[in-house]
């Protein structure tokens, strides 16, 4: 094989691996900025349980609400500095077409633009390594 059909090949498998990665934050950030606007409801919700260490990234409370419970993701800082605990009521935004919570963050919008700037670049490289193979 072709030192320029490796490349084409490498530059597919990326662009599909970060494809789906965007896909994923694009999901995240259209849930909290357009359905959280259109068909999101202000809920109560009691908190179960809290990480005990911190992590970097994905840090997690869990929350019960109408007697189920979710995972709500919440950021470093909260978790370093202990903002939730375990029995306070917590006010989040539910939405029923994915059954998911989440709380509600000023930077939503700007994270659902960042989102589809990121979801047209691996097209872009995606048609770039195509119009290459050719």
């Amino acid at each position: 094989m072709k030192r320029g059909r490796r490349i084409n090949y490498f530059y597919l498998v990326c662009s599909l691996v970060f494809g789906l990665l965007c896909l994923s934050f694009f999901k995240q950030s259209y849930t909290e900025h357009v359905l959280a606007r259109t068909e999101g409801l202000e809920v109560k919700a009691k908190i179960a349980r809290i990480q005990k260490f911190c992590k970097r990234t994905n840090n997690r409370i869990d929350v019960i609400y109408q007697k189920k419970t979710y995972s709500v993701s919440i950021s470093r800082t909260q978790c370093l500095k202990g903002t939730y605990r375990t029995g306070d009521d917590i006010n989040l935004i539910y939405v029923d077409r994915f059954d998911s919570l989440f709380i509600k963050k000023d930077t939503s919008g700007f994270n659902y633009i960042l989102s589809i700037v990121f979801l047209v670049l691996p097209i872009a490289f995606f048609v770039e390594a195509i119009k290459k193979r050719r």
